[in-house]
């Protein structure tokens, strides 16, 4: 019984044995609208081509793309009740949101949301 479970043992760890080579990262191009729908959705101010190359280090920076997909995470982002729930969530008020013609409209609808939590808030 003992010579059962040491083989049975010996078994399971070499089952989980991993191949360090099995999960390394695929070099591919990026993905630029996404790129810029991610960072209208934190929040944050558009890129420009020098920050996006400091950040990525890619030469091959496809600003078209980074421009509608800012676009559109813009367009997601600066919602009444979007920006509500944001307020609520302890959020500041996002620089994606700032500089459209309603941002006086958002930014009070987001106060309504904000309870002061911002302030206190250490994920901001």
């Amino acid at each position: 019984m003992r010579h059962v479970m040491v083989i049975l043992g010996i078994l399971l760890a070499t089952g989980c044995q991993i191949d360090p080579y099995t999960h390394a990262p695929t070099w591919s191009d990026r993905n630029w609208y996404e790129i810029g729908v991610d960072d209208a959705m934190s929040g944050s101010l558009a890129k420009d081509r020098q920050r996006l190359y400091q950040d990525y280090d890619d030469a091959r920076i496809d600003m078209t793309a980074y421009k509608k997909g800012y676009l559109r995470g813009q367009q997601r982002l600066c919602q009444d009740d979007f920006l509500y729930v944001w307020g609520l969530s302890g959020r500041s008020f996002p620089a994606t949101c700032e500089n459209l013609e309603q941002s006086s409209q958002l930014r009070a609808r987001w106060k309504e949301g904000d309870t002061g939590a911002s302030e206190d808030s250490l994920l901001n």
